[in-house]
């Protein structure tokens, strides 16, 4: 009997460790292997801790303290440009699948990835490799003769002086910008337009292009802006005299047939000295701000600086 007893002690006894090692092993994973989800909405890719590779593969490695798991990144572009570890500084995520919270635990399995997580990313900073430059005739020059020499089979220099122009009225000497030089740019614009294929509208008080629901130049001054990724001060002003960071004196917009992508240029004036800012932003971002970029386009930036030569 007492031996009886003994076994059944025993086989309790087992009963009791085996159960609190399943248990252990369940609150193990609760904790210790259990990882978060990141928010990457509104991160420069080249500020995050992804991994990406010129082939296309884009990882993460989150640890704890009890160990590691590797995140796989599958990651979209929507102006289809592949996202390599060159150009990733180019790119802010948009979107992510699943959201910045959700929790996922390491790979037990044969795979090498614990969570897959989709990024949407839309290029920010924009340089003369945004696709503009592509079948793009040699440079225009900064002089009305080096336009005119470029052109001069097809049609007329618009950038010439004409008599009318030079007997028009003279401004304040101290304005940077007036009706003159804004019809001048003007006509140079519409040239640069017809040779970029790309037309070109030019927004005036009164007469506000709209970029993705944005007017201009009404609303310069009224809705954040940044350049570079650096909260700035803007206003429009005809003369091109005014109190910011940023005083701009013309505003040209442009998008495509399918609505998808566009181009706005501001040309304006930093401290007097001239300066082209570009933006090709369609959404709006996280911080709310409209993100420019200086352009590095060196036909405008030449012929926006001849203006005041």
């Amino acid at each position: 009997m007492k031996r009886k007893v003994l076994i059944l002690s025993i086989i309790m006894l087992s009963c009791m460790m085996i159960f609190s090692g399943c248990k252990g092993k369940n609150e193990s994973k609760g904790s210790s292997d259990e990882y978060i989800l990141k928010d990457y909405v509104g991160i420069n890719l080249k500020d995050s801790d992804i991994n990406v590779y010129d082939n296309g593969k884009a990882e993460e490695v989150y640890k704890n303290s009890n160990g590691e798991a590797k995140v796989n990144f599958i990651i979209t572009n929507i102006d289809s440009k592949k996202i390599t570890k060159e150009n990733r500084s180019d790119y802010m995520v948009i979107s992510q699948e699943p959201k910045a919270g959700s929790k996922f635990y390491s790979s037990k399995s044969g795979s090498n990835y614990a969570q897959e997580v989709k990024l949407k990313v839309e290029k920010m900073l924009v340089e003369n490799s945004d696709g503009k430059d592509k079948g793009k005739p040699k440079a225009i020059g900064t002089s009305s003769t080096s336009i005119e020499s470029t052109n001069s089979e097809t049609k007329n220099n618009p950038s010439e002086k004409t008599e009318e122009e030079s007997k028009a009225s003279v401004s304040n000497s101290n304005d940077l910008w007036d009706d003159q030089k804004d019809k001048k740019f003007a006509d140079f614009m519409n040239y640069w337009s017809e040779i970029m294929n790309q037309p070109y509208s030019q927004g005036k008080l009164g007469k506000d292009i709209d970029f993705f629901g944005l007017f201009f130049p009404s609303d310069i001054g009224k809705v954040p802006f940044s350049v570079d990724n650096k909260p700035v001060s803007m206003v429009f002003s005809p003369n091109g005299i005014g109190d910011a960071d940023y005083v701009v004196v013309a505003s040209y917009g442009y998008i495509s047939q399918a609505k998808l992508t566009g181009y706005l240029y501001l040309f304006c004036y930093q401290n007097g000295q001239p300066i082209v800012l570009l933006t090709r932003q369609n959404i709006e971002m996280p911080d709310g701000r409209i993100h420019f970029n200086i352009s590095n386009d060196q036909d405008l930036i030449n012929e926006f600086s001849a203006m005041n030569g």
